[in-house]
């Protein structure tokens, strides 16, 4: 049987498939270079929120005449006793 005009042939279809193909990189790498862009922003911007923040930890410290390093030693020696607390009163409860 011949091929009627109505059914495609793979070659009738190629070009379009690669006029689609090529088409879709280019907008996919638009969208990812402004993703990109959105990206650094938000990154600078949490750069600067932090350096902030830490910023404000070290006045804090330096009021308080601590280093960093007590404070967390502080900070941990708390949590320990939260710790101990915690298991006394788990211990108590089950009497």
């Amino acid at each position: 049987m011949d091929a009627s005009p109505s059914k495609r042939t793979p070659s009738s279809d190629a070009p379009s498939l690669v006029a689609e193909a090529s088409s879709k990189p280019l907008f996919a790498a638009s969208l990812a270079d402004e993703r990109k862009q959105e990206l650094r922003q938000a990154i600078s911007a949490l750069q600067a929120e932090l350096s902030t923040q830490l910023s404000a930890r070290d006045a804090l410290l330096n009021d308080s005449g601590m280093t960093v390093e007590q404070a967390r030693k502080l900070n941990d020696q708390n949590i320990d006793r939260l710790h101990r607390y915690n298991d006394i009163k788990d211990a108590a409860q089950t009497l």
